[in-house]
């Protein structure tokens, strides 16, 4: 009977050693392909941030150039509003 359970530890000794290797070799692609990914990702934030920040100007400007007109706007309504009224010498 122990002649049995040495065979068997002398069959399996090995493939349980090749088993460990594949897994560990395996998990090394898997961290690999982890890493890439996750560098993708940061590029694509990137991208996002900066897709953003010029946003961000477009927005400003639009708001700069509204401000200025209603500037101007109330401007020529003081205009209109003076031109209006009687002038009493």
């Amino acid at each position: 009977m122990n002649e049995i359970g040495d065979f068997l530890a002398g069959i399996f000794g090995p493939l349980a050693m090749a088993w460990l290797i594949l897994g560990f070799l395996q998990q090394g692609e898997e961290l690999q392909q982890s890493t890439q990914a996750l560098e993708l990702q940061a590029k694509e934030l990137n991208l996002s941030v900066a897709q953003q920040k010029e946003m961000v100007e477009l927005t400003k400007k639009q708001l700069d150039l509204e401000l200025k007109e209603l500037k101007e706007l109330k401007e020529q309504r003081i205009k209109q509003n003076r031109a209006a009224q009687p002038k009493i010498v």
